[in-house]
This record gives structure tokens, C-alpha cells and sequence, in this order.
């Protein structure tokens, strides 16, 4: 409600635990049946799926089915990829791979992760990186720059756990990978500051920059208010108001199929 209020276009729910395309649909229709006798436009919620151990590790057919119904992003593993328990859990590489999800073998994808990337294409959705490390990010990008697909991202390039350097986003941007960067980096419990992210926004550019809340949690602000204070953000170091717009609005909107 508060982001129809404010005028949001679109929302895309994310859940580690299990599909979120359902939720988001039931969210639609409640809010259409608030937002109608207020005459306010409701925003629109997407889901998507998280794959990882809980989907079966790298499970094709499983995305498949929750793209016929709607998905909108696709992430490859977060809570459960291997780099994500290496970094949290403090587990060795091989640890990591026997208890979570690892893309490479023999330094190349797995036939699945193809698989994946040609789910998402064909469907013409976006496809994150999810918390894989900088060896699977490297070739998932290589990858999907072979095909001309565009709509692959990484989240929250400054985690911790992500830990890629500006030299490795600019590198991803330049093969046509977008970057979403998020408020919860901004937060105390990541600590990137405010100069360094725009730092990071002017190396990357504008075309391939998205900005995203990353904050559904009790210890954050909402996510309307995290976007408001991106907003204001870019607009006290600088950034034109069309730049603005460009970045909020016109560059998650094509990754999500929306017109501005």
C-alpha cells in the first residue's frame, strides 16, 4: 500500500525459501481491491525463483514450471550457494560444495546453468547471479554475453559475501551484465558509504545501473523509503534528474518488460 501511495511502479518479491510468483499474485489482487474506490494506482508485485538446495540444486525443470506461471527473475543460488557457506559459514570449498550449490566443474558451467540462461532468454526475464562466487560469475558473464542476452544481474555487488572490486563490476558492465546496487550496502550492516557506491554508479554508467532496496527486514527501513533516500542520494552528489529516472525507473523497468 505505502508503495502504491508513493506511486511505484512495480515491486519484485524475492524468497529464499520457496517461489514468491504466488504471493505476489494474491498481493495484486488485494491491493487492486483497496487501491479501486481510492482511485489510486496499485503497484505491481512480481515474484520469481531462488534456485538452490531446497529446489533441488540447479533444478531446470522445476524453474521451468514456476516460469509458466509467471516468474520474473530467475537467481541462481544465494542463501545455499556454495560461496554463500564458504563466506558465512567459514566451510572449506569442498565442505561448501557437498552442502550447498556450485556451478563449475572442471572450471566450466554445469549443463544446467546453460540450461538456465537459455530458460531465461527464451522467456525474455531476468537472471541474477545470486551469491555464487567470482569464478562462477565470471563464467555465467561470459556466457551470456556469447548469447546477447541482456538481462542478467548481479545483486549487491559490495556484500560481504558478493565481494566483487569496481574493476571486476566495470569488467561485467562492459559485457553487458547490469548492476544492481542495493540500500542494504548502504546500511550499517554492510557499511559501503554513500561516495563509494557513486563512485562505483559513475564507473559502471548509467545504462547498465539498477538500484534496488534489499531490505525486507525489521533492522531496515521499507522499501519505499530506502528508494527515496537512493533518490535523494543521487540528487545531492550530482546526478541530473533524467540520470535519476534512468537508473530507478527506465533501467529495472526493461528487465521487467514494463513500459515508463
Amino acid at each position: 500500500k505505502h508503495a502504491s501511495q508513493a506511486e511505484m511502479k512495480a515491486l519484485v518479491i524475492k524468497s529464499s525459501q520457496s517461489p514468491s510468483v504466488e504471493p505476489a499474485r494474491i498481493i495484486n489482487e488485494v491491493l487492486e481491491e483497496w487501491a479501486k474506490p481510492l482511485g489510486i494506482s496499485p503497484t505491481l508485485c512480481f515474484g520469481g525463483i531462488v534456485l538452490g538446495t531446497n529446489t533441488g540444486g540447479i533444478n531446470v525443470e522445476y524453474a521451468r514450471a514456476i516460469v509458466e506461471k509467471g516468474a520474473k527473475v530467475i537467481w541462481f543460488p544465494v542463501l545455499t550457494a556454495a560461496n554463500h557457506l564458504m563466506k558465512t559459514r567459514h566451510m572449506s570449498l569442498e565442505e561448501a560444495k557437498r552442502a550447498g550449490v556450485y556451478i563449475l566443474e572442471n572450471g566450466k558451467l554445469i549443463p544446467q546453468a546453460l540450461e538456465i540462461i537459455d530458460l531465461a532468454a527464451k522467456n525474455d526475464i531476468a537472471l541474477s547471479f545470486g551469491h555464487l562466487s567470482r569464478e562462477e560469475m565470471n563464467a555465467l558473464a561470459d556466457e551470456v554475453h556469447s548469447r546477447n542476452y541482456t538481462k542478467a544481474l548481479i545483486d549487491h555487488p559490495f556484500n560481504s559475501v558478493t565481494g566483487l572490486s569496481v574493476s571486476d563490476i566495470v569488467s561485467m558492465a562492459g559485457m553487458g551484465i547490469n548492476i544492481n546496487f542495493t540500500y542494504f550496502e548502504l546500511s550499517p550492516y554492510c557499511g559501503v558509504t554513500a561516495p563509494a557506491m557513486v563512485e562505483a554508479i559513475r564507473a559502471v554508467g548509467i545504462d547498465k545501473t539498477i538500484l534496488s532496496s534489499d531490505t525486507a527486514r525489521v533492522i531496515s527501513p521499507d522499501s519505499v523509503e530506502c528508494m527515496r533516500l537512493f533518490a535523494e542520494m543521487l540528487n545531492v552528489f550530482g546526478f541530473e534528474k533524467q540520470t535519476i529516472t534512468q537508473i530507478m525507473s527506465i533501467n529495472p523497468a526493461r528487465l521487467l518488460n514494463l513500459n515508463t
